[in-house]
């Protein structure tokens, strides 16, 4: 299997996968597999994970790929086989998996939003795709409990806690902090009292609450940098670009055609929306304008070229002091 993945070629992996009957393996994070797994197991899900991390490299070169424009139908089997990939390896559903899962889609968006501005192309054939993407860019709640659970290494956190996922890892922090300073002056006592009385008080090992530092990864969290690190917070929250494209494909699914401004945008959307999708024409009118500026990229090259322009600018101005302090 890994073989096969090694050669960045998905199609033809993909159907090996389906003709051997290959199952993803799960994929949990380096953290569980050095604090909470048992020594007998941390071979295998090493193993595990080294293979996820050649899928990383494919993703990275697959995102070159997909970049530039290309043939409707070769952009449509792209995104087809972003999609598939990301069908297979997050089936089971693990720290990996997600984040694998999270990023093959997010390249998908890609191709995909190049046919949606291409109103010669077959709308049903759009669609398809289009209702592959997760339901508002995110990991259901049951999803995200059942990885973090497995993570922890026992039943730590609900459905319920799972929802709100930003505010149980503050709560689950803020625990953590107190255990080591009770008298922590940092917090209100009436926020002490909050998390003291929450479910997440009553467990003894709150550990999977504490993330790496973002300096560790210099504050890109792209996945390749992120992969040997632990980013629980992070993973299945969504992609940007999943939430967003399928409003401009419901635009112009509704619409029949896509307006040249910003008002027509409204204009046309006020005649055809209902109440509870009013504002989706501003989020339609943006991505439609980063598509047709070359600017509608997946996450992670996003932040790596912006990055990129941090540098040289930091270059700039290290070379601008160096030449007036001789």
């Amino acid at each position: 299997m890994a073989a096969y993945a090694a050669r960045a070629d998905l199609p033809i992996f993909l159907r090996q996968a389906h003709t051997q009957a290959w199952k993803a393996p799960y994929l949990c994070s380096r953290w569980h597999v050095l604090n909470i797994a048992s020594a007998e197991d941390r071979p295998e899900m090493m193993r595990a994970r080294a293979f996820g991390k050649q899928l990383v490299g494919v993703l990275d070169q697959w995102a070159v790929k997909v970049r530039p424009a290309t043939e409707p139908d070769e952009d449509y089997a792209n995104a087809k086989t972003l999609l598939d990939l990301a069908d297979w390896i997050g089936a089971p559903r693990g720290y990996g998996n997600i984040a694998l899962a999270e990023r093959s889609q997010d390249i998908a968006t890609v191709p995909l939003s190049r046919l949606i501005v291409n109103l010669q192309y077959p709308l049903d054939k759009v669609q398809a795709l289009v209702l592959r993407l997760y339901a508002r860019g995110g990991w259901d709640p049951a999803a995200q409990a059942e990885m973090l659970n497995r993570e922890a290494g026992g039943n730590v956190v609900s459905v319920e806690m799972a929802a709100e996922k930003a505010r149980t890892f503050a709560g689950g922090q803020i625990l953590m902090n107190l255990r080591k300073d009770p008298n922590h002056k940092g917090y209100s006592t009436l926020t002490k009292k909050s998390v003291m009385a929450s479910p997440l008080a009553k467990h003894s090992d709150l550990r999977i609450f504490e993330d790496d530092d973002a300096a560790r990864i210099g504050g890109v969290y792209t996945l390749s940098r992120m992969w040997e690190g632990k980013w629980h917070l992070w993973v299945g929250n969504g992609s940007t670009n999943v939430y967003n494209l399928p409003m401009l494909f419901e635009f112009r699914r509704v619409v029949g055609y896509l307006p040249g401004t910003k008002e027509e945008f409204r204009r046309v959307w006020d005649r055809h929306s209902i109440e509870k999708n009013r504002t989706l024409y501003a989020r339609a009118w943006t991505v439609y304008t980063a598509i047709n500026e070359g600017r509608f990229l997946d996450h992670d090259t996003l932040l790596e070229e912006a990055e990129a322009r941090n540098q040289e600018v930091l270059r700039q101005i290290r070379e601008e002091i160096g030449r007036s302090n001789p």
